[in-house]
């Protein structure tokens, strides 16, 4: 894992057993060398997978899906004002 923090114990807390950190571990491929868990990501988000959301526990395609309105309204009232500009 590249990331400072660790994605695990960050989700279950710094008390959780070393049973349910392992078992989260092998649940989210962390456990797999970092180029198998990218090829993972890549062939995933490739069929359009991009997997859960950590935080709503909802796919995160489904959650892109929800923003992205909102986030292509800002852009473009944000273009419109630099052209203004």
């Amino acid at each position: 894992n590249i990331s400072p923090l660790d994605p695990v114990k960050s989700q279950l807390g710094a008390q959780a057993s070393q049973e349910a950190v392992a078992a989260r571990r092998e649940a989210l491929g962390l456990n797999e060398p970092i180029l198998v868990q990218f090829w993972n990501y890549l062939t995933g988000a490739a069929t359009g997978d991009l997997g859960t959301s950590y935080r709503t526990r909802h796919p995160v395609l489904s959650d892109l899906g929800d923003f992205f309105p909102a986030t292509l309204e800002l852009a473009l009232y944000g273009i419109a004002i630099a052209l203004v500009l």
